[in-house]
């Protein structure tokens, strides 16, 4: 084996024992593994149980019914049990994965093993990518996957052979089955055919099997998503989501573009600064790597961008391997200009420049795995009352007891406790007796309320709730940050 195999093997395992290390055991210092479970987690935890025990999930789960990701959990529960470790592992595994892939598109983008290595590094160690690859979410397979495809793209589009397309397509296929953002990959790859095509660096004939490809496994897709109904709301609505936030007369979506932009702002100048740079680098130099690499980041970027201010990194994560493969290209490339040259304990300007790149990235190196690590673990605990609220329930309440709770944490309650309980959304109604009325006509025994879910502190069951002799405090569990509260219903 070839001396960069053995080091591409030695990057794979050591981004393997980071991934895992913070998956096991970083959560369990915070005392469960299953404490943390986001929502979105719990709806894929939930969605794949009932896929393992044979049953359809329930309509609350929306758009989480992945037809690739929940069956794969769901399969993963016959080795290891129903449990998060299960549902995590597999972003775990595809997670890991992806730092090879990406040394391979790295290679096939710039013919050289240095830079395809060290964007390989860069990424095994990214904390942003390793936070959102040890939880049980789409975005860390829909980054393997959206490598793939683009990578099958790349193939075909220097080898000029048709059946690098037919693999793109299937590929392509299985990311927008992932999560529906996979579509953004025929945009990237047509805006990189177009740029190059002006250029004169690529003949048209690739793009002519890319718009085949396009038009047979584009209506693959779509047909796939919308001949399940549980999977055809969800699309559809972010489509409409996201027409009404770009044509809305109240809100301009280039404040979205803006807001996310200078989220961090530090992050944001840094970012600015180097793809600036990359740029004008890569129009001058027509370097096609750059080209496809700046429009994977910008597409993804701008996309998402229309979301507003929610988890953008994560949104992003399918971008973050063309960033870092952009890093390493720069910092190759030029590192070799002003390579160091000690002559009599003396360094030259160039010298100078190098040590600055060196100590550049031994920061970045630095930041990302330590500070990363504390943040990783810090978010562990995040939803620690939901998790607590279950557990009373586990305890105290009887099978089929109701509890009424926001509506994002109803498949953590669900998963927490078994199936044991019915499970129903906050009311919405606006007074104090509609709100009582609807209650007693469920027959709910108890009500959770909690600061983790925002969208739910306006409704007026919250300013009701302490003001009436209707429910009593159970108890109540503070992180430090949110409150969560049980309440018995009278």
């Amino acid at each position: 084996m070839r001396r960069e195999y053995w080091i591409l093997l030695l990057i794979t395992i050591f981004g393997l024992f980071l991934r895992l290390t913070s998956l096991i055991i970083g959560f369990a210092l915070q005392g469960n593994l299953d404490i943390s479970l986001f929502p979105d987690e719990a709806n894929f935890l939930l969605g794949a149980r009932y896929f393992y025990y044979g049953s359809f999930p329930p309509t609350f789960l929306y758009y989480h019914n992945s037809l690739i990701l929940s069956p794969l959990i769901a399969a993963l529960y016959s080795f290891f049990g129903v449990s998060a470790f299960a549902g995590r592992f597999i972003s775990v595994l595809l997670g890991t994965l992806t730092i090879p892939l990406t040394y391979l598109l790295g290679k096939e983008l710039f013919k050289n093993e240095k830079k395809a290595l060290l964007s390989a590094f860069l990424l095994s160690i990214s904390f942003i990518h390793r936070f959102w690859t040890i939880r049980a979410l789409a975005d860390g397979p829909l980054t393997f996957f959206f490598i793939l495809s683009i990578y099958f793209f790349i193939r075909g589009i220097h080898s000029e052979e048709w059946h690098w397309y037919i693999w793109a397509g299937i590929a392509t296929t299985i990311t927008v089955l992932v999560k529906y953002p996979g579509i953004l990959i025929y945009l990237i790859i047509f805006s990189f055919l177009i740029i190059n095509i002006y250029l004169k660096q690529i003949s048209k004939k690739a793009l002519l099997y890319y718009l085949l490809t396009l038009v047979i496994f584009a209506f693959v897709a779509v047909t796939l998503l919308l001949s399940q109904f549980a999977l055809a709301l969800q699309p559809l609505n972010q489509i409409s989501y996201f027409l009404k936030v770009l044509f809305s007369g109240s809100t301009n979506p280039f404040y979205y573009i803006f807001y996310s932009f200078f989220l961090n702002i530090f992050w944001a100048l840094l970012l600015s600064i180097v793809l600036g740079i990359i740029l004008i680098y890569s129009i001058k130099k027509h370097s096609k790597g750059d080209i496809l690499l700046l429009s994977w980041i910008a597409i993804v970027f701008i996309f998402f961008s229309f979301y507003g201010e929610s988890e953008l990194y994560r949104y992003l994560l399918p971008a973050f391997p063309a960033f870092y493969l952009l890093i390493s290209h720069f910092f190759i490339e030029h590192f070799r200009k002003f390579r160091f040259s000690v002559h009599r304990f003396k360094f030259s300007k160039n010298s100078l420049v190098a040590l600055s790149l060196v100590l550049l990235l031994a920061g970045f190196i630095t930041t990302e795995l330590f500070i990363g690590e504390s943040l990783i673990v810090k978010r562990s605990t995040t939803y620690g009352g939901i998790y607590r609220m279950s557990t009373w329930f586990n305890i105290n309440s009887t099978q089929g007891t109701k509890i009424m709770a926001p509506s994002n944490s109803l498949a953590q309650l669900e998963f927490y406790t078994n199936s044991n309980f019915q499970y129903f959304a906050l009311t919405t109604r606006d007074t104090e007796i509609a709100i009582y009325n609807y209650i007693q006509t469920l027959n709910i025994s108890y009500i959770i309320l909690s600061e983790h879910f925002p969208e739910t502190l306006s409704l007026p069951i919250y300013q009701y709730i302490n003001n009436t002799s209707y429910y009593t405090l159970n108890f109540s569990y503070s992180d430090g940050t949110f409150e969560t509260s049980l309440y018995l219903v009278k």
